[in-house]
């Protein structure tokens, strides 16, 4: 143990190492999160996180959000200019209705993109004369859970001020219910003084708003009502189509049915006198927002649809836009780089390799170029001899415009070092050492972006070609040094790649490569986006990136992380760690793969077990209790499993299992144990036993 302590292995030794100011600093490499996220979306399309919901705008996306998937924000297309008449809203709360619970659980079609909500003006057109900046006002805009939305103040858009007073919370839940309760009294039912009303659910949203405004008619709100009018809110009923006892009707009685987002959709400004006698009720104290008003932030939707869907809420449920909380985001990949049609873009080294990415003749590639618009001029140019090179920038600027940004591109002339001659040490080391100083030397200040195309052979090393690697740790140096200076630059220290040069050309070498390296080799994708990523200097500065990155050490699989020579120093340790460590980390954050576990299972009773472990963890999941608190064997219906739950359920046998299960079947007598065992019978995945 002494001696381990005091003469440790060598590969543990700091061997590198700066003294600056009196401090010994030792060189380490990072996971750069912020350039993985850029890359991964720019290579799979659209990329998965969780960040702030002030961030950017978005918006919920309703077509992949529901109960049993949970919800996500996909960002918003960009808004066009502020038009004469058009009104910025700012969102602060939205209302939510039992019509999003079941559209959630797809028992109602998502065609409405309407939302009730409440806001303080932002902006307004030149010609805007009833709204201003700073006014704040409530109604039913075109939204979806989002911060920010737009509407014509010349279009009947049902969106009246709020009353002093009242709160932006509460005031975000008025039009849904107090428009429902409107039309079905007064349009549809004719309310008249000293009728009597039978309201069905009289404590939540609907129905204290039905109650108030009965009341407010001179009605009299009664259990029963001889004579009386039915009218039909509820759409499930419609759509499926169900039926009704006609008996009932011998007295008298006349059924009808009401859907808010008719008229809204037909007769929006009959709905916008409405609203705005609604309002004018409440500011002059007749009538007043439900009661209670239960407030949750955007990032707990699904806290608040679970809460909705119960049927245990009582007044208005309402959602908060903080821009802090935290939800899931799909973001789109788009391009980050736009090169200026007035501007030259200089590439040291532009017709070989990662150059062109093509596996054509130099020719062809030009041709192809020109053919797309671009103006190609190609200097004969050692860029490692000073002269030459301003020989060659001279001409340049007389025919084309400024240059604005710069790669240089490099690479190696494999030769092992018992083998090298000065030549081929110099062939190296030149292009990439004096040739990159020469550039940095003689291209004007304020580039747009400086890369220099280099080897992570130059941060791990290479053995028998320390000169290779010597010219890559020069351009690292030389990024450090023009970002000291204040120009942009950056290193992009490259793994193996297959698309471009010699490796692409030779097969055979390139399966040598593929079995003796360790780590992934680089898609011309994941290349492109690299590039993407670094030429636009915004995003750069705005995701604080290094000017020097190692890209290619991710490894093939976690048993080749240890295999590399060079991993076990302490410059690469933590990355070598966390490798492992996340590795760990998915392993044990994995639920059950229901369809593998199925598949799998060698008899029935395997296979149910497996679904009873799942569908635990469902259940979990959905009732927000812990799994050790529920009893396989006891009644679903005691832990609150109600035909919307079913209904959920019913959706995640189908999908996971291919099973047809019946809603009778779930809110029986059914426990886990038993409604596992119907699913598992009924499954029509291929199995594993007879």
């Amino acid at each position: 143990m002494i001696q381990n302590i005091l003469q440790p292995p060598l590969q543990e030794l700091d061997t590198e190492y700066i003294v600056q100011d009196g401090r010994f600093l030792n060189p380490r490499v990072f996971d750069c999160a912020p350039l993985e996220q850029e890359v991964s979306m720019q290579t799979v399309g659209e990329l998965e996180c969780e960040q702030r919901f002030g961030q950017a705008e978005l918006h919920l996306d309703s077509a992949h959000s529901s109960i049993s998937e949970g919800f996500r924000f996909i960002e918003a297309e960009p808004i066009d200019c502020l038009g004469d008449m058009d009104v910025e809203l700012e969102i602060h709360a939205t209302g939510l209705n039992f019509r999003d619970v079941l559209t959630s659980l797809g028992q109602i079609p998502n065609a409405v993109a309407w939302k009730e909500c409440a806001g303080v003006v932002t902006k307004v057109g030149s010609k805007c004369s009833k709204f201003k900046p700073g006014d704040r006002i409530a109604g039913i805009a075109p939204a979806s859970f989002q911060a920010r939305t737009r509407f014509r103040e010349d279009t009947p858009t049902p969106i009246v001020h709020i009353p002093s007073g009242m709160s932006l919370a509460a005031a975000s839940g008025i039009a849904t219910n107090f428009l429902t309760a409107w039309y079905s009294l007064t349009d549809v039912a004719r309310i008249q003084t000293g009728e009597s009303v039978l309201i069905h659910s009289g404590a939540g949203g609907t129905g204290q708003a039905l109650i108030q405004l009965a009341v407010h008619c001179g009605a009299e709100v009664y259990t029963t009502a001889p004579y009386g009018r039915f009218v039909k809110l509820g759409l499930k009923d419609i759509l499926e189509n169900a039926k009704l006892p006609m008996a009932q009707f011998r007295n008298n009685v006349t059924y009808r049915f009401f859907d808010l987002s008719l008229v809204l959709r037909d007769r929006q400004l009959h709905v916008r006198a409405a609203l705005e006698a609604v309002m004018r009720l409440m500011g002059e104290g007749k009538l007043h927002p439900q009661e209670p008003t239960l407030v949750y932030g955007v990032s707990e939707l699904e806290k608040a649809y679970r809460h909705m869907q119960s049927g245990k809420n009582l007044g208005k449920i309402v959602i908060e836009m903080r821009h802090t909380d935290i939800v899931k985001t799909v973001i789109k990949s788009r391009p980050n780089s736009s090169f200026a049609s007035n501007a030259t873009y200089l590439i040291a080294g532009g017709l070989g390799g990662l150059g062109q990415s093509k596996d054509a003749n130099s020719r062809k590639y030009l041709d192809q170029m020109k053919g797309e618009g671009v103006n190609v001029q190609v200097y004969a140019c050692d860029v490692a001899e000073e002269g030459e090179l301003s020989t060659a920038l001279t001409d340049a600027a007389r025919h084309m415009p400024p240059i604005r940004g710069c790669v240089a591109n490099a690479f190696n002339q494999d030769v092992g070092f018992e083998s090298m001659s000065h030549d081929d040490w110099q062939a190296a080391v030149r292009p990439k050492a004096q040739g990159s100083w020469n550039l940095h030397k003689l291209l004007p200040h304020g580039l747009d972006f400086f890369l220099m195309l280099a080897s992570m052979n130059g941060v791990v090393g290479h053995i028998g070609q320390a000169n290779y690697a010597a010219g890559n740790t020069f351009q690292d140096a030389l990024a450090h040094h023009r970002k000291r200076c204040g120009e942009n630059a950056a290193t992009l220290d490259l793994g193996l790649f297959t698309f471009a040069g010699r490796v692409a050309r030779d097969p055979k070498l390139l399966k040598i490569m593929l079995s003796i390296l360790p780590h992934k080799p680089i898609t011309e994708t994941e290349f492109h986006a690299l590039l993407d990523v670094y030429c636009n200097p915004v995003v750069c500065k705005e995701k604080g990136l290094p000017c020097q990155v190692s890209f290619g050490m991710r490894p093939q699989d976690e048993g080749t992380a240890l295999k590399a020579y060079w991993v076990g120093k302490p410059m690469f340790r933590y990355v070598a760690q966390q490798r492992l460590s996340e590795g760990q980390r998915e392993r044990q954050g994995q639920s059950i793969d229901l369809p593998a576990a199925f598949r799998g299972a060698e008899s029935l009773a395997d296979a149910t077990a497996a679904v009873i472990k799942a569908l635990t963890t469902k259940l979990a999941r959905t009732l927000s209790v812990e799994e050790d608190n529920l009893n396989e064997h006891k009644a679903l219906h005691q832990y609150g499993v109600d035909s919307l739950v079913a209904v959920e359920l019913r959706t995640w046998f189908a999908k996971e299992l291919q099973a047809e299960v019946a809603t009778f079947d779930i809110i029986g007598r059914a426990t886990i144990t038993s409604l596992a065992g119907v699913a598992a019978s009924r499954s029509k995945l291929p199995r594993g036993w007879s």
